[in-house]
């Protein structure tokens, strides 16, 4: 199960990509803010993010210089995807 978690955080990393291209945000526009759990200075930021083509919901972990991305998954071991509506 581990080695599946850090394939799957690999292939993530490598689809989304590490960049931003000029005046995006550190997330670009592939997401949407489903909420928020703000740190006190000690502890991350939180954010629950879905993403805007696949539904996909992920934790954005951002303490500091150290940021992480990865999907949620409920206790199948599935992971929890939202409607998305076509544009």
């Amino acid at each position: 199960m581990k080695k599946l978690l850090i394939l799957s955080i690999i292939a993530i990393v490598a689809l989304t990509g590490c960049g931003t291209s000029k005046g995006d945000d550190a997330l670009g526009n592939k997401f949407t803010i489903k909420s928020i759990t703000k740190g006190d200075g000690l502890n991350a930021d939180v954010y629950v993010l879905v993403d805007k083509k696949s539904g996909v919901n992920y934790y954005w972990i951002n303490a500091g210089y150290g940021k992480s991305l990865c999907p949620i998954y409920d206790k199948e071991g599935k992971v929890i995807i939202d409607k998305v509506e076509q544009e």
